[in-house]
């Protein structure tokens, strides 16, 4: 190896060595330092990103997270003071992980492709672990916050600019978020809205924050993102109705109001993305047009009989079950862990690649762990709502009663309606997020239950 590259290996690995033991002795700055890293790095790492040669890179949590998990535990045994999650957390993702397992064995999956699997889908529970057994004060989360929203408002100058100047659009619409990287924009641009319409909610709006959520409405129509138009408008009237759901005479204005405001956004939204979009068509509006077609006719939501590939993105899970239909076992526990990857992983080319290619996450989880796969991963998800999100929303501190209020929104796209559109619950950019403030919830609420208790035990004595 020629001296320099040598040098260079020496001054890169010495500067890792010192960010790690600086990291060690400030571990409340893991989220923040997370956050710049998970951005960027595994969204270049895909196919014509800048790090495409280092495709570890782009399952690079699959690794980081077991190692910071390994820190974490190491702490935790040096303080002998732990926070475990409650048992209706615990006992799904055990028997999450038991399915993985018997689904593999019973499919003759390897068993290193069985864990690799296993890990893209459950590495940010284990991350909530560590999360939870961490100091996560107020400003901590505050500085998060600030970051999140400087990071997401860098991407609007670059996207205007490359949209109107270099007329990019769509998947290259970002470059510093690489290839493909609008989804995560979109993610971003779904996750700020939810903060800025509880905050409206909570506080109220003001000029600047309608003009934030025009611009990322804007950046979403540039870059075709679908998941963006598609789930704003409900999440945010969802957030709106959760919130004033006690109050019977706003309740009654919001049930007869905001329907009309869901169609009339919807409306002109498709007509807007259809006279930007000449050239690529009006996807949007197809989309739309099958929403409306299932409505009318359920049956295609288990027969694809006569459906076109391109109704996979909402309707690949009855392509998947049509699959697995002749063999009762794969129906209820999947063809196998990774059998849906089509190689991206282990380099081995899933069972079920002659499935149309584009699947959304639910079809995925079908194919690969079966309805009881499927019906696990809700039972966990249903448990954060109910456990950690909703307990919050009554909080009097305004600050964590806006985190959860926008939890709401978040959990709706991450856990029913991102799921039907793409792959939510193996990228990193849904799940960092969402995790990272459900823990900060999780420990109000136990740092709450600990307040009610103490009262409770002065009012005895």
């Amino acid at each position: 190896m020629p001296l320099h590259n040598l040098l260079l290996l020496l001054v890169i690995g010495t500067l890792l060595v010192l960010f790690l033991i600086w990291l060690l002795s400030h571990w409340e700055w893991l989220p923040v330092i997370l956050l710049v890293i998970l951005w960027y790095i595994p969204r270049q790492a895909v196919p014509g990103g800048l790090l495409e040669d280092y495709l570890y890179l782009r399952w690079l949590t699959v690794f980081l997270i077991p190692m910071i998990l390994f820190f974490q535990i190491f702490k935790i045994v040096r303080r002998k003071n732990c926070v475990m999650p409650p048992a209706r957390f615990l006992i799904p993702l055990i028997m999450l992980s038991t399915t993985y397992i018997i689904s593999g064995i019973i499919n003759n999956v390897r068993f290193p492709e069985i864990i690799g699997s296993l890990l893209l889908y459950i590495r940010y529970s284990l991350l909530f672990f560590v999360l939870i057994n961490m100091d996560l004060p107020e400003d901590k989360i505050q500085i998060f916050i600030k970051l999140f929203f400087l990071l997401l408002a860098i991407q609007i100058p670059e996207c205007f600019y490359r949209y109107f100047v270099l007329g990019i659009s769509g998947d290259l619409l970002s470059w510093t978020l690489g290839p493909y990287g609008q989804f995560d924009l979109g993610v971003y641009s779904i996750y700020a809205i939810c903060l800025i319409t509880a905050y409206g909610c909570i506080n109220r709006f003001n000029w600047y924050k309608l003009l934030a959520m025009i611009l990322l409405f804007t950046v979403a129509i540039m870059g075709e993102i679908k998941t963006f138009i598609i789930s704003i408008p409900v999440i945010s009237i969802a957030i709106v109705v959760y919130y004033f759901r006690n109050s019977k005479g706003i309740k009654r204005v919001l049930i007869l109001g905001l329907p009309i405001l869901l169609v009339l956004i919807v409306y002109y939204i498709v007509r807007l993305w259809g006279s930007v979009h000449t050239s690529s068509g009006n996807a949007l509006q197809f989309y739309l047009q099958l929403v409306f077609q299932i409505l009318s006719n359920p049956d295609m939501l288990f027969n694809p009989q006569g459906l076109s590939l391109e109704t996979s993105r909402f309707l690949g899970h009855a392509f998947v079950l049509d699959y697995l239909k002749s063999n009762p076992l794969n129906l209820l526990l999947g063809a196998g862990p990774g059998s849906l990857m089509a190689g991206q992983f282990f380099g081995t080319p899933g069972k079920l690649f002659d499935v149309p290619q584009y699947l959304n996450q639910i079809a995925v989880i079908i194919g690969e762990v079966g309805i009881i796969g499927l019906f696990l991963f809700y039972i966990f998800y249903l448990n954060i709502l109910i456990l950690v999100i909703q307990p919050n929303v009554g909080s009097q501190n305004r600050f964590v009663k806006t985190i959860a209020l926008a939890g709401v929104g978040m959990w709706l796209f991450y856990a029913f309606l991102g799921p039907w559109y793409d792959l939510v619950w193996r990228h990193d950019s849904p799940n960092f997020i969402f995790y990272y403030f459900s823990a900060y919830l999780y420990l109000q609420k136990l740092q709450n239950n600990q307040l009610r208790e103490s009262v409770k035990y002065y009012n005895v004595k």
